[in-house]
């Protein structure tokens, strides 16, 4: 019997610009190192985002409230489209009404 596979999740993580005053933490407790600061601006900003792992330490810790963090499951379809860079090609099976 044929295993099926978890589909892949991927994150997204947006940055505050505004509330985002730099202190660090999120950059220090990142266990994979997706954020980073940069300077002369001095704000964190997301720096490897297909490394998120989705763990929320960066959004838990954030003094500001300046990170969010949001999951979506993307299948293996989507996952091919994308690595081939085409749109996904969906076939509209609606029955056409005439008036």
């Amino acid at each position: 019997m044929a295993e099926k596979k978890k589909p892949k999740k991927e994150f997204q993580v947006q940055v505050d610009k505004v509330r985002c005053k730099a202190c660090g933490i999120c950059v220090g407790l990142c266990p994979k190192q997706v954020l980073e600061l940069v300077y002369p601006e001095a704000k964190c900003f997301v720096a490897r985002l297909q490394d998120c792992i989705g763990c929320m330490m960066c959004e838990m810790h954030c003094p500001d409230f300046a990170i969010v963090c949001n999951s979506k499951a993307v299948s293996e379809s989507e996952e091919k489209n994308e690595s081939e860079n085409e749109p996904s090609r969906k076939q509209d099976n609606r029955a056409e009404v005439k008036p």
